[in-house]
């Protein structure tokens, strides 16, 4: 028993495909669009909170933010005494008062030039006033010493009435900088256990998020660090 089996080919006088229909194109394009419309909502949303929860907390985040940056700074000192052997906390240590150092010698340095130019710059300034005076007494404006001693008693006596709007704003600033100096010393202290237990950190994050955070973390580990070999978990990067 025998069978036969005949090929088909395609003939041109196939049937093409139809056309698509408007209607369904447009629907699924809206389809797509309203999809995407809920998305950046819902991230323009977020974003709203975030920024509202950032200035709430600002006071707290600031000194965070700060101490990361001058960790940053910080660290390849750090990491170099403590390659020599030098213990943690006695690395930080050493770093954040080497820098305190550095900073408050170059300011030191400054501030005489700063000192002894104070003293000329006052007696420019009433040598000019002085000058201001004579021209002001010569033509066109014929102003005599009584009517510009008028006008100081006239400003001297609208200082002396907003002596209490003066004295709220030295206050104030008195305030602003006490906030400073309890701001910087919250920053050094950041900064002191960021380079002290900031290599601690990432083992600290994979025994917490599991094997699935070990990519991020070798990522966060290899960045800023020289050219060379090195595995983003099981996969090795040049």
């Amino acid at each position: 028993m025998s069978t036969e089996h005949e090929a088909t080919e395609p003939t041109a006088d196939a049937t093409p495909d139809a056309p698509l229909d408007r209607g369904v194109v447009i629907g699924e394009g809206l389809t797509t669009l309203a999809r995407w419309s809920w998305r950046l909502l819902l991230v323009a949303g977020a974003s709203v909170v975030l920024w509202w929860l950032l200035a709430k907390l600002w006071v707290g985040v600031f000194p965070i933010l700060l101490a990361l940056i001058v960790a940053t700074v910080l660290w390849p000192p750090t990491r170099w005494l403590r390659s020599k052997g030098v213990p943690d906390a006695l690395a930080a240590a050493l770093v954040i008062v080497g820098s305190l150092a550095i900073v408050f010698g170059v300011l030191g340095a400054i501030a005489p030039s700063l000192v002894s130019q104070s003293g000329d710059l006052a007696q420019q300034a009433s040598e000019g006033l002085t000058e201001l005076q004579e021209r002001a007494a010569e033509p066109p404006f014929n102003i005599d010493n009584a009517t510009i001693d008028d006008a100081v008693g006239q400003a001297t006596t609208w200082l002396q009435e907003q002596s209490g709007q003066i004295a709220t704003g030295a206050l104030a600033g008195a305030s602003a900088v006490g906030s400073g100096l309890v701001t910087l010393v919250l920053v050094l202290i950041l900064v002191f256990f960021f380079i002290k237990d900031g290599p601690q950190f990432l083992p600290f994050v994979r025994r917490i998020a599991g094997e699935r955070a070990v990519l991020v973390t070798d990522a966060m580990s290899a960045a800023g660090q020289p050219d060379g070999d090195y595995r983003l978990g099981g996969l090795a990067v040049r």
